[in-house]
């Protein structure tokens, strides 16, 4: 059965130039990216295709998965993260244009683990000194990619090789980036360079939204792209995966919202005490919720914690039988190996 767009979802497909599109959850946000890219592959010879950028290795895998699903050809397509664009795309390619040399290039997390690169991280990438500059490009003579500084690296390399921009513009017909309010302000700064350069570039996010807070990173790169006269924003308001009185709650969190429900399915419950009170309450009450709402099994219940420390925590005073679900060191690591490991697993 094929799905119809919605009103708002129709509006951003037929739109053919840049766009901005502020989605809130459950607004059908994937589905719509999806189409949007099946419509601009159709039209594209198959030497061409689109960028597709999400910030997680899950989240860029789900995305290539639900195109290939919809039946589409890829063609010559890039779906990954923003790290991995800078380096297959960016950096690796290009590089030798300002080393002259091919080397083994290794990808190393962090520019402070190498004491020689460690005043890398501290760079004014909007002023950069001569020795500084000799640092960067001595740095890819010798192989050497650093994965917290890729995007300034792949900057860098786009201000002073031409070819890059020619390359993007020849190969890449239009530039998907997802969760855009977590961009930073290289993230931001390569994104419209590319669509100066003639890409179309879709934007999507949600300005309540951050995971990066810690790192400084806000929505105010979203919005400043619903501010520019060159991008048509377009707004997904509609929530398709929730029950109303759980978008409702979500809008009061916001102070968008005061409407309440007549059917509540969000209760707000204290407890006096710690997460040893909390993991008492869990295992007193449990029997009777499973009664009132009609739960049959244990798997239709998830207790959702802020960190894996408290998931840990609750995994040992928990009495009921449950099975934990936390990040895994590989989930974290961006490196080659970290990703070949993951993989196979």
């Amino acid at each position: 059965m094929i799905k119809e767009p919605t009103e708002e979802q129709a509006k951003i497909l037929s739109h053919e130039g840049n766009i901005v599109v502020t989605a809130r959850p459950g607004s059908g946000k994937t589905y719509t990216v999806v189409e949007k890219i099946r419509i601009v592959l159709e039209k594209l010879p198959d030497y061409k295709g689109i960028v597709a950028i999400s910030f997680t290795n899950k989240a860029s895998e789900e995305l290539k998965n639900r195109c290939k699903q919809s039946g589409m050809q890829n063609k010559q397509s890039f779906f990954g993260t923003i790290d991995k664009f800078y380096i297959s795309q960016i950096i690796i390619p290009f590089a030798s244009h300002l080393t002259h040399i091919l080397p083994e290039y290794e990808v190393i997390n962090s520019s402070k683990s190498d004491p020689i690169y460690s005043s890398l991280s501290e760079i004014n990438w909007s002023a950069i000194e001569p020795e500084q500059e000799e640092l960067i490009v001595e740095s890819l003579k010798n192989g050497k990619i650093f994965l917290d500084i890729s995007g300034e690296i792949a900057l860098y390399i786009m201000k002073k090789v031409p070819g890059v921009l020619k390359y993007m513009k020849a190969r890449y017909k239009a530039v998907f980036v997802d969760e855009y309010q977590d961009c930073g302000k290289i993230q931001h700064d390569i994104f419209i360079m590319l669509c100066e350069n003639g890409l179309i570039g879709v934007a999507v996010g949600d300005i309540n939204q951050a995971i990066y807070g810690f790192s400084k990173r806000f929505p105010k790169y979203l919005l400043s792209l619903i501010g520019r006269k060159d991008f048509k924003h377009y707004e997904l308001s509609i929530n398709h995966r929730c029950h109303p009185s759980i978008v409702e709650y979500s809008l009061c969190l916001f102070d968008v919202s005061k409407t309440i429900p007549k059917e509540k399915r969000v209760f707000r419950v204290s407890v006096q005490g710690a997460e040893k009170e909390i993991a008492e309450k869990i295992d007193q009450k449990l029997e009777s919720i499973k009664e009132k709402f009609q739960v049959v099994n244990n798997n239709q219940i998830a207790i959702l914690c802020r960190t894996n420390d408290k998931v840990q925590l609750l995994d040992k005073i928990l009495k009921t039988k449950h099975k934990v679900f936390s990040d895994a060191p590989l989930d974290k690591d961006n490196s080659n190996w970290g990703r070949v490991f993951s993989e196979l697993l």
